[in-house]
């Protein structure tokens, strides 16, 4: 995380807007991060830092079904990967991550992760739902 420059300004939030649900979660997982520094959690992925309870957390705040588990690895991945390239986190004055596309200059409170791989999740899962239910499958380019 770095303070906030002159350029990276964060992104406006209209009145009566909250922060993503996921900004508290990313939070506590950066500061377990900065606090355990070397220290190896046997909960924790040692790759990531990343345990099952996180994905859980991100896959209900997803509002992910308990019959979706097979798509737990989508959480899993917004959680573990790093910041996409391009991309800088920022703090705004009342200590709230927010990140930066720094070609734009397009700022957000959602992680660009979260966007991505929710995106993901809700496409995989109609598509799911679709195939279940016997429907008519759309096909890209087709």
């Amino acid at each position: 995380s770095q303070d906030v420059p002159s350029q990276a300004t964060p992104p406006q939030l209209h009145a009566g807007a909250e922060l993503p649900m996921e900004q508290g979660l990313r939070k506590r997982l950066a500061e377990e991060k900065q606090t355990q520094g070397n220290k190896r959690s046997p909960n924790r992925n040692a790759g990531t830092g990343i345990t099952k309870a996180d994905v859980a957390e991100l896959s209900a705040l997803w509002h992910m079904e308990q019959g979706d588990a097979p798509l737990s690895w989508i959480p899993n991945k917004a959680l573990s990967l790093p910041l996409p390239l391009g991309w800088e986190e920022h703090q705004d004055e009342g200590g709230h991550a927010f990140y930066v596309e720094v070609a734009s200059g397009v700022s957000s409170y959602q992680h660009p992760n979260d966007v991505k791989y929710k995106g993901i999740y809700v496409e995989v899962k109609n598509y799911l739902d679709q195939v279940q239910a016997g429907g008519q499958l759309e096909v890209y380019g087709m």
